[in-house]
């Protein structure tokens, strides 16, 4: 995660992951989820741990390579 006023980074956020496909921020910034092959994962940004994964993804057999969150952040939508 980068500091844009910056450019420096300012955490790496250890993922127990295959291929990252897509990442995303929440509206409040605390949460990124992370496409990946088969599945998504919400991650806590400020303490580095995951915090749920969310399998079932409709098919199965192809990588997330988009995802949108809801403005409240209680909802997202992946393809």
């Amino acid at each position: 995660i980068w500091d844009v006023a910056t450019g420096v980074e300012v955490r790496t956020l250890t993922l127990p992951l295959g291929e990252l496909g897509i990442a995303g921020f929440s509206p409040d910034g605390k949460t990124v989820v992370i496409g990946s092959s088969y599945k998504m994962v919400i991650w806590d940004a400020e303490t580095d741990t995951e915090v749920r994964t969310l399998t079932g993804l409709a098919n199965a057999f192809a990588n997330v390579s988009s995802l949108c969150i809801s403005p409240d952040g209680a909802r997202i939508v992946s393809g």
